[in-house]
């Protein structure tokens, strides 16, 4: 996976890795059990839960390339 975008479905980043929950978590997001997942987008979650948008992403995107072996930002 490239890395995820801002306009990227919250349901379709949740499935895109088994520890991307405690991302979410970390950034006081609850999204696996909200029913906005289907919907919502990571610019939505972030916008309506006041949160950067790019930190959110940023560790996101962190969490893939630890599992990838890359280095991180």
């Amino acid at each position: 996976m490239a890395g995820y975008t801002r306009d990227m479905l919250i349901k379709d980043v949740l499935t895109s890795h088994p520890g991307i929950t405690a991302v979410f978590e970390k950034h006081g997001l609850g999204c696996a059990a909200c029913m906005g997942a289907e919907m919502e987008t990571l610019r939505a979650v972030a916008a309506m839960h006041d949160i950067p948008v790019d930190a959110l992403i940023a560790d996101l995107d962190a969490l893939l390339m630890s599992d990838e072996g890359g280095e991180e930002a």
